[in-house]
């Protein structure tokens, strides 16, 4: 409140300034406010905005379309017997005026801060936020086609829509699950097409629901367009002039225009796809149903965007301006809470716990769509793109706000009320700033195998009968031990026929005449007679193969249980294995996007966490981690169709022929879908290595070196720019 006597002395710099509103800004009587106060609208037919104040505020903008002077506007709010108000509140008003572009040109105010235009990166980010493109200027044709449709505004029509609507729904609920089923037709090219193809053509009417409710009720319909809302694509239609109607439930049937017409269009949709048989008709309306049933939930009944949805909570709640209300008074109650803020209050309606919520709610949806953009952005235009589109969104959401609740913050100090609080905020405040620069220990678990360093595979050279097994299992053997004979007939019948092909080719060459007369066919003899003489030595050398022994000292570790003496036993089969180091080789496989995060030389420990919960989990030391493309896996039991959590894809080869379905079964077609790095590293784990058998699979969880969140932060950043 003003205090009396004493109201020149703090008018006479804003009557200096004064240049007068601008002739053409008109004031209408509008509904009462949430409170059932009086109130007015003040309308802008320049840029078509529309501006809600109460009574002591419309007392003031009628003195002054009227040519008086602030300080004359003053007067006649006393002469009124209203409350008259501050010269700071009456400062602050003129500055909105000015701001909302109501005054003359080059009025300035009285602190003087002009009005100005916006520069050109605050346009440029309001154009990323917010841009509309005007198509039509329809106000002419709707004039004319209002009539004409007026008689679908008849209660009878309205009345029958809602009748074919819920019968739609009824006959189409015993075939709600053909009617969802139907739904995975919409990821086909085809489908995909057709839904937004009807998606369109839905918000085309949608539109024009919109414009023609308007239109039935005497108002003007500026514009209809496409509007950019953070670069998505909507359209939109300029029914800005509803706020010349004062009742609330007439405003709301124009803001609700859309969403009735789509409901009708998925009642009738609906009906039709209950009754109509298999074929393009039928399509045709599962298409316009779920087009409008999913448009009408996910975006026009969306509160939280500035949707039909957002305009009819207002009217619901009675609110106006509701989404800046209900931030302002967040950002009040924070300052209490974190401050002890001991600032009036912004308002207090008697919805404000609502409000507060709805504002809580309001900023984790634009969050969240905000993270699916830039990610959208990223995956489908390029990783720059999305870097700069984050970093964009970032400065929207955060650092701008974040900046402006500063500078409040500075100018309106003395309201801070609790040095605890403020030091516990600044406390948490720095902690979480810490947090991001101190570095913290990472660890990523990654799958792997567990091989033994060296190991020889005690093998059949060829098919054959057994004639001495390997020892049992933990026998320790010495190099050149014997660890299998084999006896096979053939190989032995193969040696015998080259030896009788020898005998006779000798005694063919004793038989020839030693004059000459046939040193042609000597000559081929003793050719033949090499010929036999090599075959016999490869035979020899295969059947001394029978006896296989040890490469190196050992343990046997495995032995086939499968297989006596005197069995017959196939070409490789594996018989036998000897574990020749006490050490172990852990190939750690790491998918390609995450090994960029992985500096071998940062590598230094890792926890080994096998399959098999029975056997111990230790954390080792890593020495020299190799990596290495691993374009294919030792062993097929971490692939998918193993119960394993790589994707594995059939491999490429073209020499498996017929046998391709055995390969597959067996996964040696098989290749990992994914790009994998394999990280092998040596342990020495002589315990661990006694128990286990080779390519045991587990969890390699390797701890890196400690980095802070804003050092991996950048270092992502440096990787997208550079690549």
């Amino acid at each position: 409140m003003m205090v009396e006597g004493k109201p020149a002395a703090g008018l006479e710099a804003l009557d200096a300034g004064w240049k007068g509103l601008r002739a053409d800004i008109e004031l209408r009587v509008s509904a009462a406010d949430e409170g059932g106060q009086a109130a007015w609208v003040i309308e802008d037919p320049v840029s078509g905005r529309y501006f809600r104040v109460g009574q002591v505020e419309s007392v003031v903008v009628e003195a002054l379309r009227s040519g008086a002077s602030p300080s004359a506007a003053l007067e006649r709010v006393q002469g009124l017997g209203l409350p008259p108000p501050t010269p700071a509140a009456l400062r602050a008003f003129l500055g909105e005026l000015r701001r909302a572009g109501l005054c003359r040109e080059g009025d300035t105010a009285a602190d003087g801060t002009g009005r100005g235009q916006p520069g050109f990166w605050t346009r440029m980010l309001h154009g990323y936020v917010y841009y509309r493109i005007p198509l039509l200027r329809p106000d002419a044709w709707l004039t004319r086609l209002a009539p004409v449709l007026r008689p679908l505004a008849n209660p009878l029509a309205v009345r029958a829509l809602r009748y074919v609507g819920l019968l739609g729904v009824l006959l189409a609920l015993p075939q709600a699950q053909l009617y969802f089923s139907t739904a995975s037709y919409l990821l086909t090219p085809t489908g995909f097409v057709s839904f937004i193809a009807c998606l369109v053509a839905l918000k085309l009417g949608h539109e024009l629901a919109h414009a023609l409710s308007a239109k039935l009720k005497g108002l003007h319909v500026r514009s209809m367009g496409v509007a950019f809302i953070l670069l998505w694509p909507i359209l939109y239609t300029d029914v800005t002039d509803a706020w010349r109607e004062p009742d609330r439930r007439r405003r709301a049937q124009i803001g609700s225009a859309g969403i009735r017409f789509e409901l009708a269009v998925a009642g009738a949709a609906l009906l039709l796809w209950s009754v109509l048989p298999d074929g393009v008709l039928r399509s045709l309306a599962f298409y316009l149903s779920s087009a409008s049933i999913l448009s009408t939930l996910l975006i026009n009944l969306n509160p939280f965007m500035r949707f039909d949805g957002y305009y009819l909570l207002m009217d619901v709640w009675g609110i106006d301006n509701l989404q800046p209300r209900a931030f302002a008074l967040l950002r009040h109650r924070l300052r209490r809470i974190c401050l002890g803020w001991r600032g009036q209050a912004p308002e207090a309606p008697p919805q404000a716990p609502l409000m507060v919520a709805y504002a809580v709610a309001t900023l984790a949806y634009r969050v969240f769509v905000a993270i699916a953009i830039a990610m959208a952005v990223f995956a489908f235009i390029g990783a720059l793109a999305g870097v700069l589109v984050a970093a964009l969104e970032l400065y929207i959401l955060l650092l701008r706000p974040l900046a402006r609740e500063l500078r409040a913050l500075v100018t309106q100090r003395a309201s801070i009320g609790s040095r605890r609080r403020t030091l516990a905020t600044l406390g948490v405040l720095g902690a979480a700033a810490l947090a991001l620069v101190l570095p913290f220990e990472r660890t990523l678990a990654v799958p792997g195998l567990l091989m033994h360093e060296r190991l020889q595979y005690v093998s059949a050279p060829f098919e054959g009968r057994i004639v001495t097994l390997p020892p049992a299992v933990g026998t320790a053997v010495e190099e050149g031990a014997v660890l299998l004979v084999l006896e096979s007939a053939a190989q032995r019948h193969a040696l015998d026929r080259l030896d009788i092909e020898l005998r006779h080719n000798r005694a063919q060459q004793q038989a020839l005449d030693t004059r000459g007369s046939e040193g042609g066919y000597r000559k081929w003899l003793q050719e033949e007679e090499r010929r036999l003489l090599a075959a016999r030595a490869a035979a020899e050398s295969r059947l001394a193969q029978r006896v296989v022994h040890a490469a190196a000292g050992g343990e046997l570790v495995e032995r086939h249980p499968d297989y006596q003496v005197g069995d017959t036993v196939a070409a490789d089969v594996v018989l036998a294995s000897v574990r020749q180091s006490p050490r172990l080789r852990v190939n750690a496989l790491v998918e390609d996007r995450y090994s960029a995060l992985l500096d071998p030389a940062g590598l230094t420990r890792a926890r080994l966490r096998p399959w098999d919960t029975g056997l111990p989990g230790p954390e080792v030391v890593v020495a020299e981690a190799q990596p290495r493309a691993a374009e294919s896996l030792p062993s097929v039991v971490l692939y998918d169709r193993f119960g394993g959590p790589i994707a594995a894809v059939q491999s490429g080869r073209k020499d498996l022929g017929a046998d391709t379905a055995a390969a597959l079964r067996t996964g040696s077609a098989l290749q990992p879908r994914d790009a994998y790095q394999a990280f092998s590293f040596i342990v020495d784990l002589p315990a661990m290595a006694e128990r286990i058998p080779d390519a045991t699979p587990a969890w390699v969880e390797l701890q890196l070196q400690p980095v802070s969140v804003l050092g991996q932060f950048l270092s992502f950043l440096v990787r997208t720019v550079s690549r």
